[in-house]
């Protein structure tokens, strides 16, 4: 997460708020991962069980 000059407050509370695993959904691997492993197709420093 990155805080623009004088929005420092608004990105503590927003960090605050979303806490350890809203932060780690938020970024846009989160999204291709889960579809990469729904359709069972690996992601590099992952692996697809069978």
């Amino acid at each position: 997460i990155v805080a623009a000059p004088g929005a420092v407050a608004q990105v503590e509370t927003r960090i605050r708020g979303l806490g350890f695993i809203g932060i780690l959904t938020s970024d846009n691997h989160h999204a291709p991962h889960h579809r990469a492993l729904a359709r069972g197709v690996p992601m590099e420093g992952h692996t697809v069980r069978d």
